[in-house]
């Protein structure tokens, strides 16, 4: 029997109980209730480690008062279990009966001092153990699987990400060629063969005309065929490669000028085999620079990559655009023009701050009376050194770099400060003619630059005349012919230069309110030798004459030119028969008379 009670209190004070009672079986029966499908078993026990109540299912069958009574429990072990029963705490050991083994476990009641005891076969949770363990082991090796797949699937990218690159970087994707890259790093071991080799770099002359009159679907086709021809012109230990656009480049064999020329003018005419539209001929001009590099002068150290495709590169812009001989071989006199070409760039800017550029004067005269009617401004460099540099030295390199824009400015302010001081001093003045580079044209800016410097001097604009040649003109006559309409508006005159240098279009004379024509002294000196030429220099001035066209014809050198041009009523004439480009001092001395 359970005897169950709760006090009742009045002020504090027991007055009574309140009890119940219960059978044993009543928790016999809970006890006895299947855990872990069971194969556990719970009693009561108290902290003596005396039975209060066992369950029907026990490890030991017959009668026991004490937990302790049967089994096989180390003396340690139930001094263990007691000291943790008296503490109320937990406890948990390993007991043994009849060989086998069980994992019991002391769980308090918070009643009285009573424990729940329960018994488990280490058998049962080892079989549990074994079944999580394999579970987790399959969980692991089903983990690793997936780390195995994802691994080698990301390898498998890697590898083709790598041999991607690989193309990207050591192949052209339009014609499959070698790239630079590819070129460059293979150089230096191919060198070291003991053989002579030549490096040429190719390039097609007009390729962007292919693209803008064919398509980029031809130009593309081009490019294709043009590689095509390469590799089946390339021998064992030879190499070919893409470089950029329409540029390619060559490491052959070489066996002396001649083969070597001959080799290329095979190749250039298996290119031309190449047919751009149908029913229509078009011949591609390609342009070839040659650097040699001999066995004999490598033994020891070979070219670095950038020295030896530097030199065929030099060579090739020296015949760029050229038809009638497209190859040149790189030598001393390449080199040091390209030598020259860096000195100038790397000096322009401090000797532009440093005023080393100095404006030079060559009168022009009315050939009729032969009196002053202008002079054209000119430039000399006069570098730190003392040495004079000519205009046919820097005047190119300036207008490739764009540093021409600056010089030109610079010369209009010195000829215009030059007109004012004149005015200050009261001199007979004379305009001032100064010539204009192209980019002029396209700036925004250009006729604000302009104004500024006429103002900035307080002269008549009409004092300067500006200088535009044919072929600025001829290249965009829609830009030109609108900026020329500003500046006479502003108050310039506009002089035509070199006037039948190129291909002269008399739709600019035309177009173009122009004040003054300059026939080109080349143009001149070829046209005045023959009836013919002397015809067509004629009806150029007459026709100028007819358009109020002002026409001055430079270069004479002697009288029979004079002569010739006074005869067919030329208005002014400039040239060494005169006077040749002098400082202005001497100008203002000789010719101004001061």
């Amino acid at each position: 029997m359970i005897v169950y009670g709760i006090p009742i209190t009045d002020g504090g004070k027991v007055i009574g109980a309140v009890t119940a009672t219960r059978t044993t079986t009543n928790l016999s029966d809970i006890i006895s209730r299947e855990i872990f499908g069971g194969a556990a078993y719970l009693h009561i026990v108290d902290k003596e480690g005396n039975f209060i109540l066992r369950s029907s299912h026990a490890v030991i069958q017959k009668p026991m008062g004490n937990l302790f009574d049967d089994g096989d429990v180390t003396e340690e072990t139930r001094q263990s279990i007691l000291a943790d029963l008296k503490n109320g705490g937990d406890s948990f050991a390993s007991f043994r009966y009849q060989g086998e083994a069980y994992w019991v476990t002391f769980v308090p009641l918070d009643l009285n001092d009573w424990q729940i005891f329960c018994l488990v076969p280490q058998t049962f949770l080892n079989h549990n153990i074994d079944a999580i363990f394999w579970v987790f082991l399959c969980v692991m090796i089903c983990i690793i699987l997936l780390f195995l797949i994802l691994f080698l699937y990301i390898y498998s990218l890697l590898k083709k990400e790598h041999v991607t690159l690989q193309v990207l970087a050591y192949k052209d994707v339009l014609t499959g060629a070698d790239n630079r890259n590819r070129f460059v790093t293979e150089l230096p071991a191919l060198l070291q063969a003991p053989v002579d080799y030549a490096l040429v770099l190719m390039n097609v002359s007009g390729f962007k005309f292919v693209n803008e009159f064919f398509g980029f679907e031809r130009g593309n086709e081009l490019l294709i065929h043009i590689a095509g021809v390469l590799n089946g012109n390339i021998g064992e230990g030879e190499r070919f490669y893409r470089d950029n656009a329409d540029r390619f480049g060559m490491l052959i064999h070489f066996d002396g000028r001649e083969a070597l020329t001959g080799r290329i003018r095979k190749i250039h005419s298996e290119i031309n085999r190449y047919v751009a539209a149908p029913n229509q001929e078009y011949r591609i001009n390609c342009n070839f620079g040659i650097h040699v590099m001999r066995a004999a002068e490598r033994t020891g150290q070979c070219p670095s990559p950038d020295v030896a495709i530097n030199g065929a590169l030099l060579a090739l812009n020296s015949v760029n655009g050229n038809t009638s001989n497209p190859i040149a071989f790189y030598d001393e006199a390449i080199h040091e023009k390209a030598r020259k070409k860096v000195e100038i760039a790397s000096q322009m800017h401090a000797a532009l701050a440093n005023r080393e550029f100095h404006m030079y004067l060559q009168p022009k005269f009315y050939l009729n009376d032969k009196n002053l009617h202008s002079a054209e401004a000119l430039v000399r460099w006069y570098g730190a050194d003392g040495t004079i540099h000519y205009p046919d030295e820097f005047i190119p390199v300036f207008e490739e770099n764009g540093f021409i824009t600056e010089l030109d400015m610079y010369m209009l302010e010195e000829a215009c400060k030059k007109v004012a001081d004149w005015i200050r001093k009261g001199y007979d003045v004379r305009p001032i003619s100064v010539n204009q580079s192209r980019i002029f044209f396209y700036d925004e800016t250009y006729l604000d630059k302009f104004h500024q410097i006429v103002d900035r001097y307080r002269i008549d604009p009409s004092m300067i005349i500006l200088e535009v040649t044919e072929s600025v003109a001829m290249s965009n006559l829609t830009q030109v012919k609108m900026v020329i309409d500003k500046l006479h508006t502003m108050g310039f005159s506009i002089s035509m230069d070199d006037f039948g240098s190129g291909y002269s279009s008399l739709n600019t004379l035309k177009d173009l309110d122009i004040a003054e024509l300059k026939l080109d002294k080349e143009f001149l000196s070829e046209q005045s030798t023959s009836r013919r030429g002397r015809m067509i220099i004629e009806s150029v001035i007459h026709l100028a004459r007819a358009l109020s066209i002002t026409t001055v014809a430079e270069g004479i050198e002697d009288q029979d030119q004079l002569e010739f041009l006074e005869s067919i009523h030329c208005d002014i004439g400039q040239g060494y028969y005169f006077a040749k480009p002098m400082p202005v001092e001497e100008f203002e001395r000789t010719v101004l008379h001061v």
